[in-house]
């Protein structure tokens, strides 16, 4: 399982360079940086998006008026990010300020700061201070999770063990395998829908002002589900990290490529079903031929090369379809909507039949969409280099000619 998933990242590199052979990278104002620790001083105002991967520590005390997306294996954001903000490591701990969005993925997260808009955790043990406030929904998919914060919005738990100890004003809903508290005079203004398979502990000291509903949950492993949770969370930070690089490094194949999905007939699905199967058969039917076997393997890698292509764009037009669902489509291709989609493709997996249909029927658009852009982009290149020459030859012999007139006239 770990070589496939260190395989599939480097393809998606490979891609990436398949790709800047065919695009051009962004103009785009951002800073870009890497090594072995990373930190913005508290004094520091940087007025670009961030991108910064670090192989120990990523500090970000400083303030940030763009999008943030930090890789490390601990990441601390003590400082100021005016927009939206994706944050992975092995540990994560947020203790500044987020105007947008917030996505943490982390073997361990802890929250004791203030975001404006949305927050969506996963990861291994999450906990919530007192300090910490939510203007927006929180949905959170952990193993262990103990909430202590305020939330303005509605809260989604997930996990093994759950206590909820703070203030949430909307809704609660929580699917818990082994058990879940309300306790330390917490308080739920909404309702509080919980699927267990035992009753919540909800002491009087706590308050629950909507209606309280539990759904039984049927029984199970909780080992089982917290790895198959462990599993979906390597999978959405792969999901993540394919789709940033297509959309932040290679933002006009991206959107032309995400742009055939919308504009052309639904036929396309049947068109990326079509090349999904034949085009291995073609060329391994290439590869058997005694003259056919170098076009049989560039073949075939172009073919590996498409597919790892269309499962990073995938998540890119789950996040679109989303935006324009919601009506956001001005900012349908920043960081917020790209990892919204990447999370919301990868959690669809979990569910039975629909989830899978959906799926397919995403990356059969996302894998016509590519091999479209690719034929295109060659043809293009290849027309332009023959439309050249015979287009300056004659131009080249209109002017001749025009001399050769205007010299008769003269004389």
């Amino acid at each position: 399982m770990k070589l496939f998933k260190y395989t599939y990242i480097l393809a998606v590199f490979m891609s990436v360079l398949c790709l800047y052979g065919l695009g051009t990278p962004s103009a785009d104002a951002m800073v870009i940086r890497g090594g072995e620790n990373y930190s913005l001083e508290d004094y520091t105002m940087l007025e670009d998006d961030l991108y910064v991967g670090a192989e120990k520590l990523v500090q970000l005390s400083g303030t940030t008026t763009g999008d943030v997306f930090a890789l490390g294996s601990e990441v601390i954001s003590d400082g100021i990010i005016e927009e939206d903000a994706f944050l992975a490591g092995g540990t994560v701990t947020l203790s500044g300020n987020i105007t947008g969005d917030a996505r943490v993925v982390g073997g361990n997260v802890l929250l004791e700061g203030h975001v404006g808009e949305d927050v969506i955790i996963g990861g291994g043990s999450i906990e919530i201070r007192e300090s910490t406030v939510i203007e927006g929904d929180l949905f959170v998919f952990a193993d262990y999770i103990d909430f202590r914060g305020e939330v303005h919005g509605k809260v989604v738990l997930n996990g093994r063990l759950i206590e909820i100890k703070g203030d949430i004003f909307n809704d609660v809903e929580v699917q818990v395998s082994e058990s879940l508290s309300v306790m330390n005079n917490a308080n739920i203004a909404g309702n509080l829908i919980y699927e267990s398979s035992h009753e919540a502990f909800i002491p009087d000291t706590s308050v629950v002002q909507g209606e309280i509903q539990h759904d039984v949950m049927g029984g199970g492993s909780s080992t089982q589900g917290s790895l198959d949770w462990m599993g979906a969370i390597t999978s959405i930070l792969i999901a993540v990290l394919s789709a940033v690089v297509l959309v932040f490094f290679f933002p006009s194949a991206t959107k032309q490529m995400t742009a055939t999905v919308f504009e052309e007939k639904p036929i396309q699905v049947l068109k990326g079903l079509l090349l999904l199967f034949f085009w291995p058969i073609a060329s391994v039917f290439l590869m058997v031929t005694i003259l056919g076997v170098l076009p049989g393997m560039v073949l075939f890698m172009a073919y590996i090369i498409s597919v790892v292509i269309a499962l990073a764009l995938a998540p890119v037009i789950a996040g679109v379809i989303l935006a324009r669902w919601l009506k956001r489509t001005d900012d349908e291709f920043t960081l917020s909507w790209v990892s919204f989609g990447a999370v919301t493709f990868t959690v669809i997996a979990f569910v039975p039949v629909l989830g899978w249909f959906a799926r397919t029927l995403i990356f059969l658009f996302a894998f016509n969409a590519v091999c479209m852009y690719i034929y295109t982009t060659l043809w293009k290149n290849r027309s332009g280099n023959t439309e050249v020459p015979v287009t300056s030859a004659t131009e080249t012999a209109t002017e001749e000619t025009e001399a050769v007139h205007n010299d008769d006239k003269k004389d």
